[in-house]
Formats: structure tokens, sequence, C-alpha cells
């Protein structure tokens, strides 16, 4: 082989060596970017999964207290007026998130909506006994039931996405 070969061809074996390694820099960059791009979605996801549903129990927990008559009615309308924390969008935040970047939780959270769906139907159930002057006791188990159940769907949506975000991708 003459010596202009042998330059030509370290020439190229060089050249080609930058080329691969940059390449394999460069998607392995891309990577990275994507699965910290992914763990700041799932981490906005899990707070706003967190700050839905504790928002949501926190504001009806005190209903099987009035549906037992052992608090007024007007006195939890009350608390609940004065929890001057504002709501963020949890919901919103959830919907879009899950919608854009975690499609296969949809199940999971309309799962979650209509268990909400479920105790708000039994909160409007008992208004209606309880402006009517009925007894209202009876509300008070399913609903704690139905809240308990919310809750229960609530951390096992915040677990997937514990999960998804400890996976590699």
């Amino acid at each position: 082989m003459n010596p202009q070969t042998q330059i030509a061809l370290s020439l190229a074996t060089v050249l080609g060596s930058g080329v691969i390694a940059a390449f394999v820099a460069h998607k392995f960059t891309e990577r990275r970017q994507e699965r910290e791009f992914r763990r700041k979605k799932l981490e906005e996801l899990f707070l706003a999964a967190h700050g839905y549903c504790t928002t949501f129990v926190s504001r009806n927990m005190l209903w099987p207290r009035v549906m037992n008559g052992e608090m007024k009615y007007d006195k939890v309308l009350d608390i609940n007026a004065a929890d001057k924390h504002p709501t963020p969008g949890h919901y919103e935040i959830m919907q879009m998130l899950i919608s854009i970047y975690f499609p296969h939780l949809l199940g999971r959270f309309q799962t979650i909506l209509k268990s909400r769906e479920a105790v708000s139907d039994m909160q409007r159930n008992f208004k209606q006994a309880y402006e009517m002057n009925v007894p209202t006791r009876q509300f008070s188990q399913p609903f704690d039931k139905a809240l308990l159940e919310f809750e229960a769907l609530c951390n096992d949506l915040k677990k997937q996405i514990c999960h998804l975000g400890q996976q590699r991708h």
C-alpha cells in the first residue's frame, strides 16, 4: 500500500471515529434530556394529583359529621369558604399532562373522576334530604366509604406516577 493511501485511510478512520463519537454523545445527551423532561412532567403530575385529591377530600371530610347531626350544615360551608388556599388548577393540570404526555394513565384518571362524581352525587342527595328536614344519618357511612375509595384511587395514581418516574427509558 502506498504512503498516500495509508495516510488517506488513517485520516478516514480518525474522521469516521470522530463523527461516530459525536453522534453517540449526541444521542446520549438527547436521551438524558428526554428523561429529565419526562421526569419533570411526572413531578408536575404528581403534585397536581396530590393537590387535587387533597383539596377534594379536605372539602368533603366534614360532611359525615353533619349527616350524623354532630355539626351544622352552615358550619361546614363556612369552614370550606374560609379555606383561602387558592386551587391553582390541579384538575386542569392533571388533565393536560395526562392527555399530552401520559395517555396510558387516562383510564385511572377517568376512574378517579367517576369516583368524584359518586361522592358529589351523595353529597347532593344528602343536601336535598337535609333541606327537607329528613333524617340524614343513613348517608354518613356510604359517603365515608365513597370518599375513602376516592382517596385510595388517588393514592394508586400517585404510586403509578412514582413507578413511572423510577423506570429508566
